[in-house]
């Protein structure tokens, strides 16, 4: 664990301790009680989805969905998405074989694959630019979670919703 004076946050890496917080009632993972927790405009949809979100949701509603989402996270249940993860995992590896230099990490590979597992499994085709479409508002949506954005990426995220 390791306090970060500038965000007046702690940092936490450690597997155990993650999983100890995750499971600790005393811990929330609504944002909204974070001390530098700045709500977006009333009205907005950012605003709906940080009051209606899974971390927000009242316990029993939380738990609910948890159960409804921990059913496809099980092992089985991760093997039948395998085949389509397997592809999205060499969609963007094989633009980095033979590539010298440097390469962002993030920005081609490991950014990506999630919401294109995600756009796949959901069924939005990877044909016409879908799935790019789908991956570039879901980026935008998701980096409008972070309370350090400023007007002009929250605009973006808020957009990117609409």
């Amino acid at each position: 664990m390791h306090y970060i004076e500038p965000f007046d946050a702690w940092m936490i890496t450690r597997d155990d301790d993650i999983r100890q917080l995750f499971v600790d009632p005393h811990v929330s993972n609504d944002r909204r009680y974070f001390k530098r927790y700045e709500p977006a405009p009333e009205g907005s949809y950012m605003r709906w989805m940080s009051d209606h979100n899974f971390f927000s949701a009242p316990e029993d509603e939380h738990q609910r969905v948890r159960e409804l989402v921990s059913k496809t996270m099980t092992p089985r249940g991760v093997k039948r998405m395998e085949e389509q993860i397997r592809d999205v995992i060499e969609q963007f590896s094989a633009k980095l074989h033979g590539r010298s230099g440097v390469v962002d990490m993030v920005g081609e590979f490991c950014g990506p694959i999630s919401n294109t597992v995600i756009s796949r499994i959901t069924g939005i085709p990877a044909k016409e630019n879908d799935e790019v479409r789908f991956r570039e508002l879901a980026r935008d949506v998701i980096s409008g979670i972070s309370p350090l954005l400023d007007e002009e990426s929250r605009n973006k995220a808020e957009n990117a919703i609409v």
